[in-house]
């Protein structure tokens, strides 16, 4: 009996494990980081309405959130600031200001929470560690020339980081903080977007017109496909069959299945088209619009277009929080 009742726990304690494709966490704001506006633009989800405005330092380009969204991360693109801007959402001001070097770009925030990775070049340049919980710099990592955008593991072990440079996509150790192993000519100019179950990395090449898949695991290359003209946003729905791409280029989406990397569909829209995000739950997949102040949405189902909402001059980055 002690054997059978030890081996349903041990069954138990694999399923939690799991990586789910279902998992739909609680959401009801978009945050928007509006660059040149020095602000956060707040959507409300469910009505797709513009509801608050919050601080954003200078030039916020990317934006991080805390997983209860309570706080938000807010790098400089361009050098506006040689800081990472804190906002309370709840209180709805800076709270923090992390001086981390000209100029920041992009980073991503471990699933517990507790540790930022921040992509900084050219001044101080490398991946800044910070510890959220203090509001201070740990450590800055060497992960390659020119780091330009990071992505954690869902099971937040490893950070990757694209560089421009070096031309390749560094891997991370997130307990040792070393590179522990490189993928070349996977860098560049361009977004990485993870797969749900940690299996798959889709990275776009900007200047090479083009969408590459990693095996993280094995550490190598396993397809590409030609894109349209200067892909820039990425993302991967949460039960990884279709990843959405946004062509700055030329002024579409492409919609791929994952399994064949045969384009699903092709929607047209306003020329330099930016982030690409996906609710949690899957149903949507917002993107920014720099040149026309505004986000659009797209239902995942059959790509129709939803909504599409003013926030102002030069949106970029977009998560979803509670």
């Amino acid at each position: 009996m002690e054997r059978f009742l030890g081996k349903i726990i041990l069954a138990g304690l694999a399923i939690l494990l799991i990586p789910s494709t279902s998992f739909s966490a609680p959401y009801s704001r978009a945050y928007v980081a509006m660059a040149s506006s020095d602000s956060i633009k707040v959507i409300d989800t469910r009505t797709f309405k513009v509801v608050d405005t919050l601080p954003g330092g200078r030039n916020p380009h990317g934006v991080m959130g805390s997983p209860d969204g309570r706080y938000l991360y807010l790098p400089s693109m361009y050098g506006g600031t040689e800081f990472l801007t804190v906002v309370d959402t709840r209180a709805r001001r800076i709270v923090s200001s992390v001086r981390v070097g000209k100029a920041s770009h992009h980073g991503a925030v471990t699933p517990n929470g507790r540790y930022l990775f921040l992509a900084v070049s050219p001044e101080k340049e490398g991946l800044v560690v910070i510890d959220t919980k203090w509001l201070a710099e740990i450590d800055r990592i060497d992960v390659g020339e020119k780091p330009f955008y990071v992505e954690v593991s869902p099971d937040g072990r490893k950070v990757y980081v694209m560089n421009v440079g070096s031309k390749d996509l560094a891997v991370v150790d997130v307990r040792k903080r070393r590179v522990i192993s490189r993928i070349p000519d996977a860098g560049g100019r361009g977004h990485i977007a993870v797969s749900r179950d940690g299996r798959r990395i889709y990275v776009t090449q900007g200047r090479r017109d083009r969408l590459l898949v990693i095996d993280p695991l094995k550490g190598k290359v396993l397809g590409s496909l030609k894109t349209g003209k200067i892909p820039h946003g990425v993302a991967v729905t949460p039960d990884g069959r279709k990843v959405y791409i946004s062509n700055m280029g030329e002024g579409t989406i492409w919609v791929i299945d994952t399994a064949s990397l045969k384009v699903l569909k092709r929607i047209r829209t306003p020329m330099g088209p930016g982030h690409l995000s996906i609710t949690p739950d899957g149903r949507f997949v917002y993107l920014s619009l720099p040149g026309k102040g505004e986000v659009m949405v797209f239902d995942t189902k059959d790509e129709s277009r939803v909504a599409t909402i003013e926030v102002g001059p030069q949106p970029h980055q977009i998560i979803f929080r509670p």
